[in-house]
């Protein structure tokens, strides 16, 4: 994640035994995992509210013409000269 970021790299510079940067990367890592596993379902039912909401649907291809031929619904548009 973007907010633990800062730590990663200033935690290699920090003058301290390396025992100690082993544990605060792994308990940095622990953080940031249980973080992620915490806000994952908020996040996904957001995302999932937005697609109700919107009412987003499956993508049509039928409706998309081949390369270089207009689809049928397709209008042409002339241009003021």
């Amino acid at each position: 994640m973007i907010l633990f970021a800062p730590f990663y790299f200033i935690l290699p510079v920090v003058t301290t035994s390396v025992w100690l940067k082993v544990v605060l990367f792994a308990a940095l890592l622990s953080i940031m995992v249980g973080l992620i596993l915490a806000l994952l379902p908020r996040f996904k039912g957001g995302l999932f509210n937005l697609q109700i909401s919107n009412r987003a649907e499956e993508a049509k291809f039928s409706d998309i013409g081949k390369h270089g031929v207009p689809p049928q619904n397709w209008k042409h548009r002339t241009t003021a000269k």
